[in-house]
């Protein structure tokens, strides 16, 4: 028997030859898209789940990761997640204590002039 060229594939998957269709291949991520991503981030703010997220943080890593999980359907993403949450849980927080830190030395100018007067 001669080969015809119309069993294709490995010996329990044969069939007629096909062309595969083209991957979608993931985009390079730019700093263009970083800084859309931020101001975007920025104007609306966080999602209910990603507050919700940051108080389970607090509570129990184990207990938000099981709930990141629920919401975004694989533990890959979760992970992810939970790590872009603490992130910007820790950048608030730097935040709101060079806030602190501002007004702290406000203060003390403001007294220190008073007093010379």
């Amino acid at each position: 028997m001669v080969a015809t060229g119309i069993s294709v594939g490995r010996v329990g998957k044969r069939g007629f030859p096909t062309t595969k269709r083209p991957k979608v291949q993931k985009t390079k991520k730019t700093s263009k898209h970083r800084v859309v991503k931020d101001i975007v981030e920025e104007a609306i703010g966080i999602a209910p789940y990603e507050a919700r997220l940051m108080d389970l943080i607090e509570m129990s890593e184990k207990r938000a990761l099981r709930f990141a999980k629920k919401r975004l359907g694989s533990l890959t993403r979760a992970k992810k997640k939970l790590r872009a949450v603490e992130d910007l849980k820790r950048r608030i927080k730097r935040r709101q204590q060079e806030r602190l830190n501002e007004q702290q030395k406000l203060q003390g100018a403001t007294a220190t002039t008073t007093t010379q007067k």
